[in-house]
């Protein structure tokens, strides 16, 4: 009996969101190269990171972040330490300094550099009290 693939988890093991694997697949490609990332500028150019060398998409697949998610991180000037934090790290910052980890991501999604989504305190809104 043939063994079930979960594509999902083959693509997030290789850096790369389940919804491009599965697009890739329905155009035609074969397994092996839907798994593959596209080689772009921010992929080809290999990194140094706490004394090893290797491409974005292989950081990713150690550190268990997708290439999306660590390219679009590095873009908005992240270190590489925070780059390759993961959701529960961030949370921690979050609460760290005070803030919710919504309104750090908000923060970060905007546009926002870490640290002055981290060093800006939250707006408290009050409510109306009813007459």
């Amino acid at each position: 009996m043939p063994r079930k693939i979960n594509i999902s988890q083959l693509a997030r093991e290789h850096g790369l969101s389940p919804d491009t694997v599965h697009r890739r697949l329905n155009l035609g490609w074969p397994l092996e190269k839907a798994l593959r990332p596209v080689l772009g500028p921010t992929n080809s150019k290999p990194i140094t990171y706490r004394g090893k060398t290797q491409t974005l998409t292989d950081w990713a697949r150690e550190y268990g972040v997708s290439l999306r998610t660590l390219s679009s991180r590095l873009e908005r000037g992240w270190s590489m330490e925070q780059a390759l934090a993961g959701k529960k790290n961030i949370c921690k910052l979050a609460r760290e300094h005070g803030i919710s980890h919504s309104t750090l991501h908000n923060r970060l999604w905007n546009g926002w550099s870490l640290e002055d989504a981290l060093a800006t305190p939250a707006r408290s809104y009050r409510r109306s009290k009813a007459k």
